[in-house]
């Protein structure tokens, strides 16, 4: 959905819906797969910029950063973004604020915003970057590879150290005593 940026009135606009962003996402590593996005999104001009506000909401399949299992995580949030012209030039001696921080810019000229990539971005922004299929999750024994929530492997656990770290373990013994 492209908002044109001079034909917002003062009162704004409000968008509710699903929106399909799958093409947005698609080169994305994290999320395998997306479900329709949940948007209730409102745009309004302030003072020479646009604020768009709003939430999304969608289920995205991840893989687990433990056991690499797929699974359907709900992800979402509220937002508050603000669009601003970007300044033609910096100067070195500029005093930048807070607020400066959380704002985006937008291009000289620019006379559209895209709310999908509004949208995918807010989206992105709250999945997790290590995802977990439960919070318990064992992960993979990392001598065979198995998947220590369905089974136990017989590799031995207790007492074995990687052989690289041999000397701090060492260290470790000595300093207990």
């Amino acid at each position: 959905m492209i908002i044109q940026l001079e034909s917002l009135k003062p009162e704004g606009l409000r968008f509710a819906g699903d929106l399909d962003l799958t093409d947005l996402v698609r080169d994305d590593e994290e999320v395998r797969g997306l479900g329709p996005v949940s948007v209730d999104l409102r745009v309004r001009p302030r003072a020479g910029s646009v604020i768009v506000e709003g939430s999304v909401a969608a289920t995205v399949r991840m893989a687990c950063s433990r056991c690499a299992d797929e699974f359907d995580q709900p992800v979402g949030s509220a937002f508050y973004a603000e669009f601003r012209p970007r300044p033609e030039s910096f100067d070195k001696e500029a005093v930048v604020h807070d607020e400066d921080f959380a704002a985006s810019y937008l291009d000289a000229g620019q006379e559209e915003l895209d709310l999908r990539e509004v949208a995918r971005e807010q989206l992105l922004l709250q999945i997790p970057m290590k995802p977990l299929c439960r919070p318990d999750c064992r992960g993979l024994c990392p001598r065979c590879g198995a998947d220590w929530n369905r089974n136990e492997c017989a590799c031995p656990r207790a007492g074995t150290t990687d052989p690289r770290l041999a000397v701090l373990a060492e260290l470790s013994k000595k300093m207990e005593d």
